[in-house]
């Protein structure tokens, strides 16, 4: 008898800076899914971002991440996307992380909101047959969203199907009121964001003097 693999959830965004609201989500869907591992893939070069003068570079956020995750054992990062030339499109991601690691079962992490938007992606119809997706849902996430989005699926309770492609499964999480945006903008202002990032983040943010322009 094969052993089970490693069940794997790929956690793609930019993390313009990572915040401790990316952190506790991670941990939560761990302690509530039926994940083993979150894997975080800073973006390249984000396909919708690209000319955003306040993205710190795909270095800087890569090692603010892996600073970050540093003793988090089920916590991984990958530079996968900054070894790529051109737009990080998660299609493109996807598969060769599953091409890469045979031996574990990826899912791919998304907020409702991001999912709501899911049919502007690049490739979106191939994704939802390549990799199931686990989408996380806040207590004050208008119902009926993915139902919108995805008419053709199925619904049972959180569960969604559709002939053909991998199930999409729907995980509440807490709500985290604090923004990336948000703390770009106290760093800009000389205001501490003290708790609101792992304090070996903000000070790879305050010696490479990052986001003191936004």
């Amino acid at each position: 008898m094969s052993a089970a693999r490693e069940k794997t959830a790929i956690f793609g965004g930019t993390f313009n800076p990572i915040h401790m609201g990316h952190l506790c989500l991670a941990l939560e869907v761990l302690e509530k899914g039926d994940l083993d591992r979150v894997l975080f893939v800073p973006a390249g070069v984000p396909p919708w971002k690209s000319s955003n003068k306040d993205l710190a570079s795909a270095e800087d956020r890569f090692h603010m991440v892996s600073l970050a995750l540093e003793g988090e054992t089920d916590l991984l990062v990958t530079d996968l996307e900054l070894r790529r030339k051109g737009p990080s499109y998660t299609l493109d991601t996807v598969r060769i992380l599953q091409q890469e690691n045979p031996d574990k079962e990826f899912f791919f992490l998304l907020g409702m909101d991001a999912m709501a938007g899911i049919r502007s992606w690049y490739g979106w119809e191939e994704l939802l047959a390549l990799v199931p997706f686990r989408v996380m849902t806040r207590p004050d996430t208008p119902p009926g969203i993915l139902e919108r989005v995805l008419p053709e699926y199925g619904c049972e309770g959180n569960r969604f199907f559709c002939s053909g492609r991998p199930e999409i499964r729907r995980i509440s999480v807490s709500p985290f009121t604090v923004s990336a945006t948000e703390i770009r903008r106290r760093i800009s202002e000389g205001r501490p964001v003290t708790g609101l990032v792992p304090d070996k983040v903000a000070a790879y943010i305050r010696d490479r003097g990052l986001y003191t322009h936004v």
